[in-house]
């Protein structure tokens, strides 16, 4: 990137599950509630495949706060999908009392 091009931001989605890393994969630019959960129903469930389903199964989802992360068709996706549902951290949380994790670099 040189000096005289304007900044673009990209949304990623990524993670570590023990020994396993959760291949990067860029969002839409502008992610809604409804972007996030067909990321959720039809993207997650790609990148977990090479995860063993034992540490799929005790593996913990965090949500930082952001209002897609807590739209309510995601929280009611989750719901139905996800029983154990105190496992998506943050998912009931108020914003402020939320931490994120951001990927930051340099194109």
């Amino acid at each position: 990137m040189n000096k005289s091009s304007p900044l673009k931001s990209v949304n990623i989605s990524a993670g570590i599950l023990g020994d396993y890393v959760v291949s990067p994969h860029i969002l839409p630019d502008r992610l809604t509630g409804a972007t996030y959960r067909i990321f959720l129903e039809q993207g997650l469930p790609s990148l977990l495949q090479a995860v063993p389903l034992p540490i799929q199964r005790d593996m913990w989802f965090m949500h930082d706060g952001t209002p897609a992360h807590i739209s309510s068709t995601v929280w009611y996706f989750l719901i139905a999908t996800y029983p154990a549902a105190d496992l998506w951290l943050g998912l009931l949380t108020h914003r402020t009392s939320t931490t994120g994790l951001f990927l930051l670099g340099e194109a």
